[in-house]
């Protein structure tokens, strides 16, 4: 922004330095008549002032445009303490915008709170560009032990709404927020009912998650894994497409965790769901002999 207020600065010289050469140059003279005034060179410095300053003046105007069009798409300034990313990653760029706003308004408590999260669900899919479908809401997943501090936090912001887990959920603590004008999924020990028990998303503590910048966030936006989520699809009814994605987008040579998706071997799975885990498992290269 300094840069475009001294181009108009500069701007506005010129123009008005090359009129006052254009009116001085006619100006009456007092004393002795000398040579006359030279038309065609007064115009042609005046004109020459005024397109240099006429070109400064729209370099400042559109740097001044582009400066407007970033601080509406991006409403806090360095000054705030916040993540300066420009531009953000892309996968969470074609997010709606309110719900950029909600995951902002998340971050910027839960990140200086220290509380782990991660965003899942099919906002997570959209964003590593396996899915072209809008997400309806966001799934923010965070440790067991801490949701009562986050539910404390994110109530700050706006209404939230308690709500019981339906069959075959069974997640231990799950709350609705509107944060602006977006909904937010808050969950903890994510939980599924199935024939052989109950499997359960493990939050790994100390776990550094992967994080895409956003700007106006502490440290941009964490992510769960897409191998937590493959197993979650897979035991979820009517979810298969969302599993075969994720498995599409492997094959394609999209990044396995294998050591992650071999972990998830470890909880009680339906003898089905467990074969296609370990079928993937065999194709990344996975040993059997090392698989819980």
């Amino acid at each position: 922004m300094k840069k475009t207020i001294f181009s108009l600065l500069w701007a506005a010289f010129l123009l008005i330095g090359s009129i006052v050469y254009y009116f001085e140059a006619y100006r009456p003279a007092i004393g002795p008549v000398g040579r006359g005034v030279n038309d065609s060179e007064v115009f042609g410095q005046f004109l020459y002032g005024m397109l240099q300053g006429g070109a400064v003046l729209t370099a400042a105007l559109i740097g001044a445009a582009a400066f407007l069009r970033r601080r509406r798409s991006h409403p806090h300034s360095k000054e705030d303490g916040l993540m300066p990313h420009e531009p953000d990653d892309p996968g969470l760029a074609k997010l709606p915008p309110q719900q950029l706003e909600a995951l902002r308004a998340a971050a910027r408590v839960l990140d200086p709170a220290g509380i782990p999260w991660g965003l899942g669900g099919s906002a997570l899919l959209y964003v590593r560009g396996l899915t072209g479908r809008f997400p309806n809401d966001l799934d923010l997943l965070i440790a067991e032990d801490q949701a009562p501090r986050a539910f404390e936090l994110l109530s700050a912001l706006g209404p939230s709404e308690l709500r019981a887990p339906e069959e075959p959920y069974c997640t231990l603590h799950f709350r609705r927020f509107t944060l602006g004008r977006s909904s937010a999924d808050l969950i903890a020990g994510f939980g599924i009912r199935h024939s052989a028990g109950v499997y359960r998303l493990l939050w790994r503590h100390g776990e550094a998650l992967p994080r895409l910048p956003l700007y106006g966030t502490p440290a941009g936006i964490p992510l769960t894994s897409l191998e937590d989520w493959y197993v979650l699809y897979l035991l979820l009814p009517g979810r298969a497409d969302k599993a075969a994605l994720i498995e599409a987008h492997w094959r394609d040579g999209g990044p396995l965790l294998k050591d992650r998706l071999s972990e998830t071997l470890g909880g009680p799975l339906p003898p089905a769901v467990r074969e296609r885990v370990l079928a993937v498992c065999r194709t990344a290269g996975v040993e059997e002999s090392g698989l819980p």
